[in-house]
């Protein structure tokens, strides 16, 4: 096999020789009998030469780079589905876009349940985590959708006139809780506070959150 290998190698070498030579010759007139046909035979034989030695060579690079572009392509989506900006404001989009409903209402959807059951209890103390629970919820789901501020009210203004049909209901049940908060005193029936978290349900439906 080493023997072939480098007969290949001496023929290909005097090939390239012979080549040189030629187009020498040819733009020389120093042979009077050289051949076109020859000089394009052997210019033919080393452009194929090379074009096999480099293609050889690039195959490996290639395939490397191949690899990493699959690599960095992955990489960017995972950092992008780590960074909460990206998520909320293009990821989240896009998803809402194609499946209709916003991205994560699976978990809204579990933590409204949970204040359902506690409005369904007999315990006054459970309609006050209740209320204030849908309160949080509602404030939220809001900061999600960018609208920040320090309170409710302020995240409400920034909704605009439709976004959420009833708002001054809202902010009237936000006061009760502010009431229930900082009030011990304060109390609460069971059918008041069905009806507090209901102003919060209709609030989380026109958000579509739950």
């Amino acid at each position: 096999m080493f023997e072939l290998l480098a007969q290949a190698n001496k023929t290909f070498g005097d090939r390239i020789t012979e080549w040189m030579s030629d187009v020498y010759n040819f733009f020389t007139g120093s042979e009077a009998n050289l051949k076109t046909v020859d000089v394009i035979s052997n210019t033919t034989f080393a452009l194929d030469y090379l074009e096999n030695l480099f293609s050889t060579i690039l195959l490996p690079v290639k395939l490397f780079l191949i690899a990493f572009s699959i690599f960095l392509f992955i990489f960017i989506i995972i950092l992008l589905m780590k960074t909460s900006f990206i998520r909320y404001k293009y990821l989240e989009s896009i998803y809402h876009f194609v499946v209709g409903k916003p991205f994560g209402i699976k978990k809204y959807t579990k933590e409204w349940k949970k204040i359902i059951d506690l409005i369904e209890t007999d315990d006054p103390h459970n309609y006050r985590i209740a209320i204030i629970q849908a309160d949080d919820l509602l404030s939220e789901v809001l900061s999600q959708l960018g609208y920040k501020g320090d309170t409710i009210e302020q995240q409400l203004e920034k909704t605009g006139e439709y976004l959420i049909s009833n708002k001054e209901d809202v902010i009237k049940a936000h006061k009760i809780r502010e009431d229930l908060i900082y009030d011990p005193a304060f109390q609460i029936t069971k059918d008041k506070a069905k009806e507090i978290i209901s102003i919060y349900e209709t609030a989380l439906r026109d958000l579509e959150y739950i």
